[in-house]
C-alpha cells in the first residue's frame, strides 16, 4: 500500500498551515492583555507614599494601560481569530467571554483614571497651561472612543452567537380585559373558536393566565351582599289517592233543542189615529128665574 504523493510546499494554502495555531494565539493575546491590566491596577492603587496626594499623577500615567492601544487591539484580535475564520475555534465562546470581561475591567479603571487625570490638570496652580490641559483631554477622549468601538464589536459577536435566548414574559391581565377560563362542561375548544359564552378562546401562550385585579370599592358604596343560605331540601310528598270517576250528568231542560219559530205573514203597517172632530159650542141661554115663576 503506497501513500499518496505529498504536494509541494509552494502549493499548500497558508490558512491550512496556521489553522491549528489560531486558538493558542487568541488565548495568548488575552493572557498578555490580562497581565498588562494587572500591572496597571497595581501601579494605580498600590503605593507606599502619598497615596491620595499623588493619585492624579498615577491616573494620568496609567490611563493608556486601561484604554490605550494594547488594551484595544489585543482582545479584539483574539475574538476575530477565533470567530471570523472558518472553521470557528473550539473555544471561541470562552475567548469571546474573556475578552468582554477584560473590556469591562478596562472600562471601569479607564473611566476612573480619565476623571482623576482631568481633575488633576485643572487643579494645578503652576502646572500646564490651558492649551496643554485641552490637548490631554482630547487625546484621552480619542482613545476612549476607539476603545468603545472595539468593545461594542466584541459585544455584538457575543450577543449574536453566545447570548442565552430571552424568555418571553407572560401577558398580564389588566382591569377590564377578559380573562379566558377553562370550559365548565369539561370539553376543550380550539383557539379562535367560539365558546359557550360567545367569546372566542385566545390562542394558548404556554403561560398561566393571571386573573384581573378586583374592582376598587368606593368608601361610600354599599357593603357587599352576603351569599344566600343554601335551601333546605323539601320533604317527600305523600302519595295522592286516585280520584273516583265522575258519573255522566243528565241533560237538563235547558239543554232540549229549541223549536224553530214559524214565520208569520206580512206585517200590516200601523196607521196613525184619526183625530176627533169637535162641534162648535152655541150660545148659552140663561133662563131668568123670574120667568120661571
Amino acid at each position: 500500500m503506497t501513500n499518496p504523493p505529498t504536494p509541494p510546499a509552494e502549493d499548500r494554502d497558508a490558512i491550512e498551515l496556521t489553522r491549528p495555531l489560531r486558538e493558542p494565539a487568541a488565548l495568548g493575546l488575552l493572557a498578555a492583555n490580562g497581565l498588562f491590566l494587572l500591572f496597571g491596577i497595581v501601579d494605580l492603587l498600590i503605593t507606599t507614599r502619598a497615596w491620595a496626594g499623588d493619585f492624579g499623577n498615577r491616573a494620568a500615567a496609567t490611563y493608556e494601560t486601561f484604554a490605550g492601544l494594547l488594551a484595544i487591539v489585543l482582545p479584539l484580535l483574539a475574538v476575530l481569530l477565533a470567530t471570523h475564520l472558518r472553521p470557528v475555534a473550539v473555544r471561541a465562546k470562552l475567548i469571546t467571554v474573556t475578552a468582554l470581561v477584560e473590556y469591562a475591567v478596562s472600562a471601569f479603571f479607564g473611566g476612573l483614571t480619565y476623571i482623576a487625570a482631568f481633575a488633576t490638570d485643572m487643579s494645578r496652580v503652576g502646572g500646564p497651561g490651558l492649551g496643554q490641559v485641552f490637548e490631554n483631554l482630547v487625546r484621552r477622549s480619542v482613545w476612549g472612543g476607539l476603545f468603545a468601538m472595539a468593545a461594542y464589536v466584541v459585544f455584538r459577536v457575543w450577543q449574536g452567537r453566545y447570548a442565552p435566548p430571552r424568555t418571553p414574559r407572560p401577558p398580564r391581565g389588566y382591569y377590564g380585559t377578559p380573562t379566558p377560563y377553562p370550559p365548565q362542561s369539561g370539553g376543550t375548544y380550539a383557539p379562535g373558536y367560539a365558546q359557550p359564552g360567545g367569546q372566542p378562546r385566545p390562542a394558548s401562550t404556554g403561560w398561566p393566565q393571571v386573573p384581573p385585579p378586583p374592582a376598587p370599592t368606593h368608601p361610600f358604596s354599599a357593603p357587599p351582599q352576603q351569599p344566600a343560605p343554601p335551601q333546605q331540601p323539601a320533604p317527600p310528598q305523600q302519595p295522592v289517592a286516585p280520584q273516583q270517576p265522575v258519573a255522566p250528568q243528565q241533560p237538563s231542560a235547558t239543554d232540549q233543542p229549541t223549536v224553530p219559530v214559524q214565520p208569520q205573514g206580512p206585517v200590516q203597517p200601523v196607521l196613525p189615529p184619526v183625530p176627533e172632530r169637535s162641534e162648535p159650542a152655541g150660545p148659552t141661554i140663561t133662563e131668568n128665574p123670574q120667568n120661571q115663576g
